[in-house]
């Protein structure tokens, strides 16, 4: 603390706090102690009326030198100090527009944060936190933070400006579309001319590698793993689709195995595929995976269970929880769709009936899920708190073990080694089919919508 009147030391900074009308407010921050006092002045001689100092301008005259000064969030700012007038208005929008890039100092800055090996780009919009872009590199995440900047955050601006751009961070030009509601830096060039001519082919190149697997007949649609394979007259047969690639993979292999006849899958069969044991029922043209397990006494353990219930009750739509009424959640006497995308989970929705969210449901999944904003109301479930606690007070014991291990891991990103090794865990566990008992509850957990599986194996934790 200070002898100064009305200014305080905090970290390493300065800040000028007053109480005006019964409320107390910081009225500015400052790196140092004088330019903190020259500030203190200044409020003090324009009876602490922020509109009267906007009006003195971004060049303010202090002793025989002139600041840069920028009022942010309502608090005053000098952002440069320099010895003539001339200097300091050359000089003053560039450091006004790059500290709205990084106001609070933060290592990556505005609206930046590093996830992993990633970047990405989010913004509260509407009290709701919305994802703009997923990026490679830091140098990316801050030319395409940049560019939404500079377009008000309209994607649809960029769309009609692009699909080329000069980059100041990298000092190329860099080809940029806009992808499932996010902003994508496919490729940079050395010059425009030179982007020009590449940029249609760099972009036909980046389709096909977001939707390739490595895998033959297993193709990523944006949000799930599906199983493809040439069929009569030229035609592509699809026969299903899978949250995880991994179930994708056995399902393509099995139906190898059964020359890509789904009539030859034996439903009363435990298959063995990839390290898994499970079983398979075939609904409406598609291969659906009832249960997956990694020990053979635990598959069949859990699979003479489902032997008493019928395996189409699980996809009847007269039952709510059944498959067929995938993604279909009902809130009050409304019904929305809850769907993981791009590893959020997204409401879509309200719908009068359950009818019409299914309808709306099989329509998105022909369109591979790409929604357009103003069709349907899309929010976030980080900020639907009534889901969380409801999905988490809903829980089963063993449901509920696996979620408290997770939240006692106290990270985001946790392998299934790390969970089973847990202490917690640990007091729970008897017999041998300990691992598979906490892979099945897992999984229902991926199901919730409360973890998600990451294509490197590894899980992410959504609450």
């Amino acid at each position: 603390m200070t002898k100064e009147l009305y200014i305080y030391e905090r970290h390493n900074h300065y800040i000028i706090s007053k109480s005006i009308g019964g409320k107390t407010r910081t009225w500015g921050h400052f790196y140092s102690l004088d330019e903190a006092i020259f500030a203190r002045e200044l409020f003090i001689s324009h009876e602490w009326n922020l509109d009267e100092i906007r009006k003195l301008g971004n060049v303010i005259k202090y002793d025989d030198q002139y600041l840069v000064a920028f009022i942010y969030n309502d608090q005053l700012r000098f952002l440069g100090r320099f010895d003539t007038f001339d200097d300091a208005e050359a000089n003053s929008q560039n450091l006004i527009n790059e500290y709205v890039k990084n106001p609070y100092g933060g290592k990556y800055g505005l609206y930046i944060s590093k996830r992993y090996d990633y970047f990405d780009i989010r913004r509260r919009v509407d009290g709701n936190d919305v994802l703009y872009a997923i990026l490679n590199s830091l140098e990316d995440a801050t030319f395409a933070r940049d560019l939404l900047m500079e377009h008000d955050w309209d994607l649809m601006n960029i769309l009609k400006a692009g699909p080329i751009f000069y980059s100041q961070v990298h000092d190329d030009y860099a080809v940029v579309i806009v992808n499932n509601d996010r902003l994508v830096v496919v490729k940079h060039f050395k010059n425009r001319e030179e982007a020009a001519i590449n940029a249609q082919n760099a972009i036909e190149n980046y389709k096909k590698s977001r939707y390739s697997t490595g895998e033959k007949y297993v193709v990523f649609n944006g949000n799930l793993f599906a199983v493809h394979h040439p069929g009569t007259d030229k035609k592509i047969d699809y026969y299903g689709s899978f949250a995880e690639k991994i179930d994708a993979v056995i399902v393509r292999d099995i139906l190898e195995e059964c020359d890509w006849d789904m009539s030859r899958i034996d439903e009363n069969k435990i298959y063995e595929s990839n390290g898994y044991f499970l079983k398979l029922h075939v609904f409406e043209g598609r291969v659906k995976i009832i249960g997956k397990y990694k020990s053979l006494d635990f598959a069949r353990k859990e699979i003479a269970n489902l032997a008493t219930v019928s395996m189409d009750s699980l996809y009847d739509p007269e039952n709510p929880y059944s498959k067929a009424n995938r993604y279909i959640w009902k809130r009050g006497e409304e019904f929305y769709i809850r769907k993981t995308i791009n590893g959020e989970v997204q409401f879509i929705g309200p719908y009068d009936s359950r009818e019409d969210a299914i309808e709306a449901r099989d329509r998105f999944e022909s369109n591979d899920w790409m929604i357009a904003h103003d069709e349907e109301s899309i929010f976030s479930s980080a900020a639907d708190e009534d889901y969380f606690a409801n999905t988490v007070s809903g829980l089963n014991m063993w449901q509920k073990i696996v979620y408290d291990t997770i939240d006692r891991l106290g990270k985001e990103k946790f392998s299934f080694e790390e969970l089973i090794n847990h202490s917690f865990i640990k007091r729970y566990k008897s017999g041998g089919d300990f691992e598979d008992k906490v892979n099945k509850h897992l999984s229902e957990l991926v199901e919730l919508g409360l973890v998600r599986q990451l294509d490197d194996g590894e899980y992410l934790k959504l609450f």
